[in-house]
């Protein structure tokens, strides 16, 4: 099955969920922010059978063209667009982001 990942991307770190609908399971991992390191790791982890999201920003650009045609989907997202679908509570941080972005 497709594998989904979201990604909180900064200008150092990136914090990536995956969500794997075969096992229902849910992991977080902390990667290096450079665009050749995140889709090495995205084909190592999936082999390209997944669909990534991620917020627009500095790094978009550059991640997008080096993910597009290396996984099934890339989906940049408008994270102002969604604040009220997660933030309810007032609680943000770099793992619910990217949870969300996967969702």
């Amino acid at each position: 099955m497709v594998k989904c990942i979201g990604l909180d991307v900064h200008d150092k770190m990136t914090m990536a969920c995956v969500l794997d609908p075969a096992s229902g399971g849910t992991r977080f991992e902390q990667l290096a922010s450079e665009p050749e390191a995140i889709g090495d790791w995205l084909i190592q982890q999936t082999g390209g059978q997944c669909r990534v999201s991620f917020e627009v920003g500095s790094r978009a650009g550059l991640l997008y063209d080096r993910l597009f045609g290396r996984v099934q989907k890339v989906t940049v997202v408008n994270a102002s667009k969604m604040g009220p679908l997660y933030r309810l509570d007032g609680v943000k941080t770099d793992r619910r982001d990217a949870q969300v972005m996967a969702e």
